[in-house]
Formats: C-alpha cells, sequence, structure tokens
C-alpha cells in the first residue's frame, strides 16, 4: 500500500480534483428525477406557468422585440398589398411552413408568377 501511495502522491491533486468531479457527477445523476418530476408537476399537472411573460424586460430586449416586430409587420404588409386578405385568412397557419414558391405552385393559392416576382422583390426590400 505505501508503495502505491508513493507512486500516486505526485498525482493527488488530479485524484482529489477526479474524485470531486465524480462525487458531483454522481449527485447530478440522481438530482435529475426530482427536476423532472417538478416540471412535470407544474407544467402539466397544475396547468401551466401564472405568468408566460416576464413582469420587467431591459430596454435593450424592447428595442430587440421591436427590430423584429417590425420587420413582421412590413411583411404582412407586402403579402396584404399583393394577396388581400392572405394575412387574415383562418388556412394561412396551415401554410406556415410553405414557402412563397411552394405556395404558389398550389392552384387554390391564386398566385401568379409576376405576384411572387413582385412580392419577392418587395420583400427583399423590408429588411434593409
Amino acid at each position: 500500500m505505501k508503495l502505491l501511495l508513493r507512486y500516486l502522491k505526485p498525482f493527488a491533486l488530479a485524484l482529489t480534483v477526479s474524485i470531486a468531479f465524480l462525487i458531483v457527477q454522481v449527485l447530478c445523476d440522481l438530482g435529475l428525477p426530482r427536476l423532472m418530476s417538478d416540471m412535470v408537476d407544474t407544467g402539466i399537472q397544475a396547468g401551466g406557468i401564472e405568468q408566460g411573460a416576464p413582469t420587467a424586460i431591459s430596454t435593450d430586449g424592447i428595442e430587440l422585440l421591436k427590430t423584429f416586430l417590425n420587420e413582421q409587420d412590413a411583411a404582412k404588409a407586402v403579402l396584404d398589398k399583393h394577396l388581400p386578405g392572405f394575412a387574415a385568412n383562418p388556412m394561412t397557419g396551415m401554410a406556415s411552413g410553405f414557402t412563397l414558391s411552394q405556395l404558389a405552385a398550389f392552384p387554390q393559392a391564386n398566385i401568379s408568377s409576376e405576384i411572387l416576382a413582385s412580392i419577392v422583390s418587395d420583400l427583399a426590400t423590408v429588411g434593409e
């Protein structure tokens, strides 16, 4: 045993740190089921979190949100300009996974190639 300790002495710090990390890993593994049960209890059984929005937001966060909202509103305006009533149509949500080119391929969409080209050119100027 003394011979083994003599060889391990130069690596004592690394050995201690390794054992500490193993203990932390075991504690995290044992704590994971408790965290998952808390998520299920709060999220599914209790009906979710009461307040989905934060009570306070920084000015930088507001500016970031305004940037995205303005671009989205401008894009909706372009679509309403070329396709009146498109944004208000209840079926629009089903088409959210499609690109405009894919939608134009459906005859029910009534999007001609000229309208598609004008929408694409107007949308290109929205992000600028």
